[in-house]
């Protein structure tokens, strides 16, 4: 009864909820081929039947590529190479059979590189049958900054343009996201060099950054983890703070700033709210104005006394006033270049070819891909806030 508890618990909060039906199938089927399909329905009929009226929102799955499709748990991928597919389908039409009327979110890859398995997904018209297009992400460092060759932004953007080549693009629900630190090498652990003061700012940060692109932002394993059960107050009390100013924002974009100097708007019951910060380790100043009986708030909601020139920080300080903003940066970060180890030293993709030329050049042949990375750098050393540039002339 412990999951009717939630539900009634969370309900009673007004809070909107998301079922998420999928994970590992029961130990006690042996025979995926012949149990899975006629033990699932079963399942998810009963599902929906039980949260009728309480639960509008399912999520179609949970990441069946790790957990069916990769690892062969749920099928033999070899029989059924296309078993993900097909169960993905079957899950599809029994939520929309039932009450059409629900929203289908479909269907987060637990994979880095989620684009080839998404457009495996869509051609094979998944994402003409559900309302909105799901995304996973667990990055290692700020959500500015590039993760295989993608902002945090820029990850939600692909998939909505990957959306668009099969119609009308869908919304992207960003449903599991979160920095999960902890001692290097444990399960589960994919950010160990974050603190829980990075992690409380990069929750904060990429739940700005999703509000100024109109996706959802759900956080995953929020406060604590299964080894770190004690609460993370940093982390708790700054996304109270995000969500008890911005909860009601309406009309929220991200405003045109310079390299290292983010901001967000939004207009709120309270006024027209301002959120900047920088992703840069150096002083950034920025000059506001365009507010009227202008207050300040920090990532805490503790007052920051007011003023019309701002010092930022990786942590997001808040404008609460009336008109329209103008941020003009003072002082940005220069960015500084200096040469990457030459490409006769990268990793070359597992599907690929190299061939070593007696004038220095290196030839990479593999099947083309449109997302597929067929070199990888090796480790280097950076500094923060340097910009590296790295050029390759192909052909």
């Amino acid at each position: 009864h412990w999951i009717d508890n939630l539900v009634q618990s969370y309900s009673a909060q007004h809070l909107a909820l998301m079922g998420v039906m999928g994970d590992l199938p029961p130990k006690w089927i042996t025979d995926p081929a012949k149990q899975m399909k006629p033990a699932y329905t079963k399942f998810v009929n009963a599902a929906l039947q039980h949260f009728k009226g309480k639960i509008v929102v399912w999520g179609v799955y949970n990441e069946i590529d790790s957990k069916f499709y990769s690892q062969n748990k749920g099928f033999n991928q070899e029989a059924q190479p296309d078993g993900d597919i097909l169960l993905l389908r079957q899950e599809i039409d029994q939520v929309e059979h039932f009450d059409p009327s629900l929203t289908k979110v479909c269907c987060a890859s637990g994979r880095s590189n989620f684009l080839p398995y998404e457009k495996r997904l869509y051609d094979a018209g998944l994402i003409q049958l559900t309302n909105k297009a799901e995304l996973h992400r667990y990055q290692a460092g700020p959500p500015e900054e590039s993760d295989l060759g993608m902002t945090y932004v820029e990850m939600v953007e692909r998939l909505k343009q990957l959306t668009g080549l099969y119609g009308p693009p869908k919304q992207v629900w960003v449903t599991e996201s979160n920095w999960l630190f902890g001692p290097p090498g444990t399960p589960g652990v994919f950010a160990p060099q974050v603190t829980e003061h990075e992690q409380s700012q990069y929750l904060v940060r990429a739940g700005l950054l999703s509000l100024g692109i109109h996706a959802p932002y759900f956080i995953h394993s929020p406060f604590f983890f299964p080894w770190h059960r004690d609460i993370f107050v940093d982390s708790l009390a700054s996304y109270s703070e995000l969500t008890f100013l911005l909860g009601d924002g309406r009309g929220a974009h991200l405003l045109s700033l310079p390299p290292h100097v983010y901001g967000v708007t939004a207009s709120t019951s309270a006024g027209t709210v301002v959120a900047l910060w920088t992703d840069s380790q150096k002083s950034v100043t920025v000059r506001v104005s365009g507010l009227s009986s202008l207050t300040i708030e920090d990532m805490y909601g503790n007052p920051v006394p007011a003023s019309n020139q701002l010092q930022l920080t990786g942590s997001p300080m808040y404008l609460i006033g009336q008109g329209s903003p103008v941020v003009t940066p003072v002082t940005i970060p220069t960015p500084v270049q200096r040469m990457l180890p030459a490409t006769a030293s990268w990793k070359v993709a597992p599907d690929a070819r190299e061939q070593f030329e007696s004038n220095g050049e290196v030839h990479i042949t593999s099947t083309p891909s449109k997302y597929n990375r067929q070199l990888t750098s090796p480790i280097f050393n950076v500094v923060p806030d340097h910009c590296y540039v790295f050029s390759v002339p192909l052909v």
